[in-house]
């Protein structure tokens, strides 16, 4: 009798009898094909091949059309933007580290930080004064130095050009490969993260034996590796020497902190992306309007430092001067291809030549007299004719993305209550919630921007694999397609009066968007020969769009707000 009353507490505990809610069982199971550890691992691993096939997909068709249309193999082979990676051995560009050492010397010796940069070399800072703090501690080269575009010109992004030896440079190069090296490894940790907290409570218990999670082995690691190393935002960021390679490894880490509960330590990090870019500090208005108390101090005390040692270092005429050349470039924009915004769009459809003009490639050439700061002669530097309709439509576009990040959510806030279920039987980690918030909000912020070029997108491969954990175990998925789950009441799968969306349908959403946002044809005079095969080439934003969406309705899932 006794034996029997055990084998029934047991039954009890797997089928969740206790309102339909699952116990945790207290004995170590090995696991096999059929339990949650070994059905977790194969779900990851399923889905991260197909956006890896989809990607390869893409490359395989860009390099056999290039043949077709008469390239060699090697040019072909460059058009693909998923091998991109090749690069990643060798040195960076210079594309921020030139802006940003151009500009010290001109503050150094006196001249305009900004209106010079358009007339006098070829190179544009666009970045606020606190960027030039970092210049400070690295050491320069010796002589003169001007912005090295035109020795760059006409050779492969990421080769060495003829420039003044600058000793500093390697270690640039080697911060850059660990940055994006360590973006990769963070971004396993947040699906294991992630899968953690959304998880069954039964698969705590599932694990092989040492303890090691089965989540994060060798092959999940293999297959996120090289998912991360075909995104061409996090790869093109090094290949061009660009400071967001650092800052996308900053978000990323903003994230794994949230979800490990340091929101102080996530508050920290995006504040100090804020001395890099000035639409970053809309995570503080994010964070108080959520009430993310800590968060909201780390992020704005960190950037308050930095920028007020930035004006006692540099003086209050330089911020200024910065402040009128943000306006005038928000209002103006870039229309070059690799812009992908509303903004680059648009502009390229009113003028789809101008797709293929880099902005600077008029400065130190136009007959005009540059004008005294801080006025700015946006035309002679290349730049799109300001255009009414496009601007009017960029603020609409930016306040719909915003208000859509910021619109108030039930739940996950700190000090309420538990969210309702993520998954049948199950209540999801509060610090979900909050993630998933703070991810909607990093993708929303990006987007608003009128320039958002390829590799700042290099964050949205983190929002991806954040996505992805969480559309794994949503309701009526191939996470409860296992036996026993049927057993658990489908009212608790979501909240009352709304429907869930099924797994496969979140995670080809999914695919497709990592694929959109992370591919390019490195060919684009090819793409955007005309205003109709132009729009191909900003499926970046589309992708990037659809994404934001996703992370949107598992959000609203999670938080179980109306």
């Amino acid at each position: 009798m006794a034996k029997d009353r055990s084998r029934a507490a047991r039954a009890g505990e797997r089928a969740g009898d206790d309102g339909g809610v699952p116990r945790l069982s207290l004995h170590r199971v090995r696991p096999s094909a059929e339990s949650p550890a070994a059905g977790s691992r194969g779900r990851v691993v399923a889905a991260l091949l197909v956006a890896l096939s989809i990607t390869c997909g893409i490359a395989a068709l860009t390099v056999l059309a290039r043949l077709v249309a008469g390239d060699g193999l090697k040019p072909a082979l460059r058009a693909a933007s998923a091998l991109e990676a090749r690069k990643l051995p060798g040195p960076s560009g210079l594309d921020s580290w030139g802006a940003m050492l151009s500009a010290a010397h001109r503050q150094r010796g006196g001249g305009s930080v900004y209106a010079a940069a358009m007339a006098l070399d070829n190179c544009k800072y666009q970045y606020p004064p606190a960027a030039l703090l970092l210049m400070e501690v690295v050491p320069h080269p010796e002589g003169a130095h001007l912005c090295t575009r035109d020795a760059e010109a006409g050779a492969e992004v990421g080769a060495e050009p003829a420039r003044p030896a600058w000793p500093a440079k390697r270690w640039i190069d080697l911060a850059s490969q660990a940055s994006l090296l360590a973006t990769l490894a963070l971004s396993l940790v947040l699906l294991r993260q992630a899968l953690a907290a959304c998880a069954p409570a039964q698969q705590a218990t599932h694990r092989p034996e040492g303890g090691r999670s089965s989540i994060g082995g060798a092959g999940v690691a293999g297959l996120l590796a090289a998912l991360g190393l075909s995104f061409f935002p996090l790869t093109w960021g090094h290949a061009l020497g660009q400071i967001q390679v650092q800052l996308n490894l900053a978000m990323t880490a903003a994230l794994c902190a949230m979800l490990a509960g340091r929101a102080t330590l996530a508050g920290a990090l995006l504040g100090l992306c804020c001395l890099f870019k000035p639409t970053y500090a809309l995570f503080a208005a994010w964070a108080l309007l959520r009430r993310e108390w800590r968060l909201a101090a780390a992020l704005l005390g960190v950037a308050a430092v930095g920028h007020g040692l930035a004006l006692a270092r540099y003086g209050l005429a330089v911020h200024l001067e910065y402040l009128e050349f943000l306006r005038g470039l928000g209002r103006v924009g870039e229309s070059y291809w690799a812009n992908q915004s509303l903004t680059g769009l648009l502009h390229r459809w009113l003028d789809p030549a101008s797709a293929l003009r880099w902005a600077d490639a008029a400065f130190g050439s136009s007959a005009r007299v540059q004008l005294a700061p801080p006025a700015f002669d946006w035309a002679a530097a290349g730049f799109p004719d300001e255009h009414a309709g496009v601007y009017v439509a960029t603020v609409a576009f930016s306040l719909l993305l915003l208000g859509t990040a910021f619109w108030p959510v039930r739940g996950p806030t700190p000090g309420r209550g538990p969210m309702p279920a993520l998954i049948p039987g199950h209540a999801p980690s509060a610090l979900l919630a909050r993630t998933l918030d703070l991810g909607v909000a990093m993708a929303a912020i990006t987007m608003a921007s009128p320039i958002v070029w390829l590799h700042h997108y290099g964050s949205f491969f983190a929002l991806f694999v954040l996505a992805l954990a969480v559309a794994l175990q949503r309701p009526g998925g191939a996470a409860n397609s296992r036996p026993g789950a049927a057993a658990v009441a489908p009212a608790e799968a979501v909240p009352a009066g709304r429907t869930a969306p099924t797994s496969r349908t979140t995670l080809v959403a999914l695919a497709l968007a990592y694929a959109m946002a992370g591919s390019v044809v490195l060919r684009p005079e090819a793409i955007f020969a005309d205003r109709l095969s132009g729009l191909l080439g900003s499926l970046g934003l589309v992708g990037a769009l659809l994404l934001l969406w996703q992370l949107w309705r598992l959000r609203r899932a999670c938080t179980g707000a109306p």
